[in-house]
């Protein structure tokens, strides 16, 4: 693991709350506003606080990419909620945030190579 990548998952990781991590998918190109839209419609839920994404190319086809996400939440919120404010995509990997550091270290591991990422917050 870089310097970098390690300092990014120790900012991710000491200065937020993240409760949920959720890897998106779609049949369609996932270009740098793909991540980015998905994103603002999370946070159009009054639930949501926070999140930092990164999108990462598939194992099996390098030309296939995924989106890995960290909501910060101020209330539980549901995989149908999620699903719901996200649109038709395919969410996998909904599940409860039981050990950050590892997590912001997952998500991070592609920082410093061809990835894209993002920190949005709500304003």
């Amino acid at each position: 693991m870089s310097v970098l990548t390690q300092q990014y998952a120790k900012f991710l990781n000491e200065q937020f709350n993240w409760k949920y991590f959720l890897t998106a998918r779609t049949p369609y190109k996932i270009n740098t506003s793909t991540p980015m839209n998905w994103s603002y419609r999370l946070l159009g839920n009054n639930k949501v606080d926070n999140i930092f994404y990164v999108v990462e190319r598939d194992k099996g086809d390098w030309s296939n990419k995924h989106v890995h996400m960290l909501v910060e939440t101020n209330m539980d919120m549901s995989y149908k909620e999620t699903r719901t404010a996200l649109g038709n995509i395919a969410v996998g990997d909904y599940q409860l945030i039981d050990n950050p550091k590892a997590v912001t270290n997952y998500v991070t591991k592609w920082i410093d190579y061809d990835c894209e990422y993002n920190l949005m917050m709500k304003s």
